[in-house]
This record gives C-alpha cells, structure tokens and sequence, in this order.
C-alpha cells in the first residue's frame, strides 16, 4: 500500500497481439505495484478510432476494494474510452460520469474525460496541442485530472507515449497527490544526468535519451533532462550520475554551448536539480559555506546570455550544489516564485577558492514578477558563495523581462551568503559593481540579513564590492538586518567596499538593522558606513548598526542631493529642511558636565533635539552608540534607545556601558515616526569615576 490510495493499471487490448503474440479480449490484466520502475510496454498492431481496445487507469480512493475513479473502460462500458489510431493520434471521447460504486468499469461521478480546453475540473490533456486529434503520434501525452466533488484534494497525472514505427505505447511517470503536493503513490519523477554533453533529447517522451549510448545506458544530457523535466506538471527531480571517467580531477564540467546550441531550456515546472546526487558531492551541502570540499557538478557557460533561468510556470523549484559559472547571468529569475537557490558556488572555481574568469555581468538577477524566493536560507549550510561577478552579486532590474505593468520582485530573501569573498569568507573576490543591487525602481518589500528564531542566524558577508548594498530610486521598503558589510562573521577580516556598506539612491522607507538583538549590521572598512542621497530619499531608517573604522563616517547624508560625500553636517535651526532624509537633526548633549557615573557603568546624559513638530513627525526615537576608542569608528555599537516626545525639550537618558571598560566615547542619533534617521551627534566623551559600590547603590 502506498498511502490512502491505492492504483492500479489495466490494459485491456482487443485486436491488439501483445509481445507474446497473444490476442483478443483475453489479454491478461497488467496491475503494476510500483510506477517508478520503469515503463510498462503494450506492443499492438494497430489501434483505431473504431476500435474497443481502450486502457484503464483505476483508484480505490477509500480502499473499499471497489475502485472509485476509473479513466477508461476495459469492457467498453465507458463509451469512447481513449482510442488510437496511428495516422490521426487520439480520439478524445468522454466517458461516462456515471457512479462507479457498483461497477468498476465506469469512470467515478463528477470526473470526465477532457481536452486540454474542456472541463477545467475534471482530467485533462495537460499538454495536448490539438482539442480534436490530441496529440500527434510519437509525441508524450500526459493525461492529468483534478479533483471531483467526492475528492476534491486529489490530482494526478501520468504519461501515455505512443511509438510511430509500431503503434506501441508505454506508461510513464505516474503521479497522484492530495492536491499540495504530498505523494500519495508514486515516486517523484526523477531524470539522472549521466553525460556532460551537451545534447538536446531526442524525443519528449518521459525519458531523458539523446538518442547517444553512455556504457550501453541510454545517454541523458543536463540539457535534455532539462527539455523532459518541462513535460512534467508537478515537483520532479534533475538527479547526477556521471562516470568518474567524464569529470577529471573530481568535477564534471558541463559546457553549455550557448553559440551553437542555444540557451538552456528555461524552467517552466517545479524541478529541484541537485548536485548532491553526483557521487563525492553528498556531503557538500550538509555543512557551511568554508568547510565545503570541491563542487562535483560544474555548469559553464561562454560568457554570453543566461545559465540557468527560473521563468513562468517553474514556481517551487530548487537548485541545489551546483557551481555555476561563466555565463553573462548565472542564474535567472523573471516571473517567478517560491524558488530556492542554495549551497552553490556561483561564479568561482569549483573549489570556492578563485574566480571563475568569465562571468559576463550577475550571478543572480531578478526580473519582474519574482517573488517569495530565498537566496541562501535560515541554515549555515544553506548559503551561497557569490563572487567574481562583472557587475553585481545579485541584482534586482525593473528592466528585465518587465511588461507595461509587470509587478516588480517583492518578498524575496537573501540569507546567510558570502558575496564578494572567496569561499574562506575572508579573502576577497568582489564583484565589480555591488554585492547586492536593487536598480531602477525594481523591488519593494524585500528581505536581506538573517532571521530570528529564538536564535541568531548569520546574515550575509557582504565585501570587496564596490558598494555593499545599492538601493536605487524608488525601490522602498526593503529590509537590511544582521549583515557584515566590509567584514568576515568575526568582524575582524577588512572586506571594505569601496563606497558604502549600504548607498541610498532616492530610496524611501528602507529600514537598515534594528535595535532588538541581532537586527543590527556590523558596517566596518567601508568608505562611507551608510549613505544616502537625493532630494527625494526619505524615511530611511538607520538603527542599532555597530559601525566603526569606515574612512569618513558612520552615516552620511548629502545635503544637495549630490553623489559625494560630504562628512559630517551640522545641524540647523528647527530642522525646517527638505533633501535625504529630511535632513533629519541629530540629539545635542547640552553640557558634558551633565554626563554623571551612576556607579556599575550606569550614565545619566541630558539633551534636546532642535526639531520642531512641523519639520518631523514625533514622537523621536534616540539611540546610543559607544566606542571605547575615541580616536575610532565614527559610530561604535548600539547601548541605549529613547523616546523624545516633546518637541525642543530637554530630556535625559540613563544607560549602561558595557562592562569592563572604563571610558569612551557615546555618538547619538534621532528617527522620526516618519523612519528619516539623522547622521551621528558629534562625539561626548564617557568616563567611570569613583565606583564606590558594584551595584551602583548604597545599602546595606
């Protein structure tokens, strides 16, 4: 028994001769245990519109013994039945919708026969290409069927492929679930690469055959595993096989000749293509990114157009231990969801070690309408090593692919990946423009960091890159949290991008760390820690980073809208300003005389902000950062947050400094309600004196 339902499969020839020879209505009946065993062959003569040899595909939904839903008809009791004829292919005739409870050899209530653009609930040729004739002879045909009122959940599919030299037809790839994709009988369809060639199949017919012999097994391709996989409606699997002969020094190279051969066929059905499969790859992808041994699978392009390309229809795939390289975008996603790409290696040598030397522009670009995808994932071993890319990491580009009202990617994730290092996460080997890119207006609502689970989990490293992080006009809300932007995971590797960890380029609402634990960034080496520019660019929020040794400043906000940066700016009356920002005023510490030791590194400090209510939105978020080293950072590691709710009013704050240390430096800055967050306050020297009492009290 596999699951609830029960299958079996009857053919039931009349003037059909079977191999054997054997004829007319006695043909035994073939019920087969197991559908992933290969295909199960009927040779006949000929088989007409006219003629009662039909085929049966029944299921025992309730395990009754009685079977509930029939496709077909052994004893022709469902008129019509599916009927072949050689030179015109497939009569598609309706059964009967009559109640199967008391018969077996008619087809369940509420479930009928179809074409392709019949009845949209009951079976259907899914990939019929004519609503009369079906399909051409020596074509797959898969046949498809979705709930009935009885069984609303259940669907399923197989393949019938008929042979034009001989009339013979086999069964292929059968599948049933309970409509969300769980496998109630059956396996997942599953093609095994074992060539690296680069051949397209010979016939799209359930198998993955180039029509070339591998060590007498039928030769299947990456390309031609690819072309069938595309056949199939429902989750199926690009496995590898590879002899040992084919892959020198422990990796099989498959060279994709874009020139001659064309692109990779673009994924248009859920498929996971694993690289794990390949023998001396499976344990690649149970560990980190640094600890990985060298990539089995290679896909290499010639630098020219796509890899591999994630388009309509091929939502819920995943790719998975593969070293991708070479191509002017390794890997594509336009119009589409839900995918998964993690533990590759993309655009280096297959050791993680050296770039690849002729990626042409992305490892990664979103197109329009991608959405709910993970770059990398909530697990170490789950990230991506992204580097030695001619322009970005990864890109978002409104300018791809996108219609008139395309909707632009949203939603997507970007976890735990080394962009712009080599796979140690120490050494660089940046991309050429930006670690990650949203370019042209092109995303909103997008996810780059790590993600809380009662746990912290790394974010990205993110390094060596021109800019770090680049937010163009009009991307918005997208969400920066946990990053090392210029560093290694231990923050002490100088990864510094040349410009910002983050550059904010007319962006709105964009939120950059946080101040609950491990929300905010370590911004290190940079030139700039963040910068934003462009009159336009507000309610950036800029919250709880630890920033230091950046070349100018922790946070940089550019007055006139300029590309340069400008340093530290001071403030202005009332804040009465429109630019980045807002150009949000920083807290002014009002005397230093005012900053008191508490005792156990408590400080009490009192401020104001010259921000009037008209020129920001109240009530004020204030943070603190402390830097032990007062010659340094220009930021330091968030300590302390307040609330300022009256406006141009002094106001304390009482915090604690970390523990064992006797003096620093506190840098503040002000958020509005808006999210427009200020540059750092000049710093106020921090010291602890006269520690009477541990706790900071006098008792008893």
């Amino acid at each position: 028994m596999f699951g609830r339902y029960k299958l079996s499969w009857v053919v039931a020839l009349t003037s059909c001769f079977s191999i054997a020879g054997a004829a007319g209505f006695g043909h035994p009946v073939t019920v087969i245990e197991s559908l992933n065993d290969g295909n199960v062959p009927v040779s006949c003569g000929v088989m007409n519109s006219n003629a009662n040899g039909v085929f049966e595909v029944s299921l025992d939904v309730d395990e009754d013994g009685i079977e509930d839903i029939c496709l077909g008809s052994g004893s022709n009791t469902c008129a019509g039945g599916f009927n072949f004829d050689c030179a015109s292919g497939l009569n598609n005739s309706l059964c009967s919708t009559e109640d199967n409870n008391t018969s077996n050899t008619l087809m369940a209530a509420d479930v009928r026969l179809s074409t392709h653009l019949g009845d949209a609930v009951g079976p259907n040729f899914i990939n019929s290409t004519d609503s009369t004739d079906g399909v051409p002879t020596g074509e797959a045909l898969v046949i498809g069927f979705l709930g009935s009122s009885n069984y609303p959940g259940l669907r399923g599919y197989f393949g019938l492929n008929v042979d034009e030299t001989d009339c013979s037809y086999t069964f292929t790839n059968a599948i049933f679930d309970d409509g969300d994709g769980s496998i109630l009988y059956g396996d997942e369809p599953e093609f095994v690469v074992n060539s690296v060639a680069d051949l397209p199949d010979q016939l799209l017919d359930g198998v993955c055959d180039t029509g070339n012999a591998v060590r007498g097994t039928a030769e299947c391709t990456l390309r031609a595993a690819l072309q069938e996989s595309n056949q199939i409606a429902i989750l199926n699997n690009i496995n590898f096989a590879i002899p040992a002969i084919e892959c020198p020094g422990g990796s099989c190279v498959i060279d994709v000749d874009i020139t001659n051969n064309g692109l990779l066929p673009d994924i248009i059905t859920p498929v996971m293509i694993d690289g794990t499969t390949q023998a001396g790859s499976e344990t690649l992808c149970q560990t980190e990114i640094a600890a990985r041994s060298q990539y089995g699978i290679v896909i290499q392009g010639d630098s020219t157009d796509v890899g591999l390309r994630l388009a309509a229809g091929g939502d819920g795939s995943t790719i998975k231990g593969l070293n991708i390289r070479n191509f002017f975008n390794n890997i594509a996603i336009i119009n589409s969801d839900n995918n998964h790409i993690q533990c590759n290696f993309i655009g280096t040598d297959e050791t993680g070690t050296f770039g690849s030397g002729g990626n042409g522009s992305n490892g990664i670009i979103f197109g329009c309408d991608s959405n709910d995808n993970i770059i990398g994932g909530p697990n170490p071993q789950d990230g991506n090593l992204i580097a030695n890319q001619d322009s970005d990491g990864i890109q978002f580009f409104a300018g791809f692919d996108c219609g008139p009202i395309s909707p632009l990617p949203h939603n997507n994730a970007i976890l735990g990946n080394f962009i712009g290092t080599a796979k140690d996460g120490t050494s660089p080997l940046g991309n050429a423009f930006s670690g990650i890119s949203f370019f042209g207006g092109a995303a909103f609502n997008n996810y780059v960091g790590s993600l809380q689970d009662g746990i912290t989990i790394n974010g990205n490293v993110i390094g060596d890159n021109e800019s770090g992080i680049y937010i163009d006009d009009g991307t918005n809300n997208t969400v920066i949290k946990g990053n090392y932007l210029g560093t290694d995971l231990s923050g002490t590797a100088n990864l510094g991008n040349l410009f910002g960890g983050v550059d904010i380029i007319l962006g709105q609402d964009n939120q950059i760390g946080g101040i609950n634990p491990g929300d905010g960034n370590v911004i290190t080496n940079n030139s700039e820690g963040v910068f934003v520019t462009g009159l336009t660019s507000a309610g950036n929020q800029i919250r709880g980073n630890a920033s230091f040794d950046n070349l100018t400043t922790a946070i940089d906000i550019i007055i006139d809208g300029g590309i340069n940066p400008d340093g530290s700016n001071p403030n202005d009356s009332d804040d009465a300003d429109t630019g980045a920002n807002l150009l949000m005023n920083y807290p002014t510490v009002l005397d230093t005389s005012f900053v008191n030791a508490l005792g156990d590194n408590f400080v009490g400090l009192d401020y104001n902000v010259d921000a009037s209510s008209a020129n920001a939105l109240y009530p004020l978020q204030i943070d603190g950062y402390f830097d032990e080293n007062p010659e340094g950072s220009q930021g330091g590691t968030f300590v302390v947050g307040g609330e300022y709710t009256t406006p141009q009013t002094d106001a304390q704050l009482i915090f604690d400094i970390p523990d064992g240390v006797t003096g620093g430096v506190m840098r503040f800055t002000a958020t509005d309600a808006n999210g427009n967050t200020s540059e750092m306050s000049p710093p106020v020297t921090v010291g602890i004196i006269d520690l009477i009492f541990e706790d900071g009290f006098d008792g008893d």
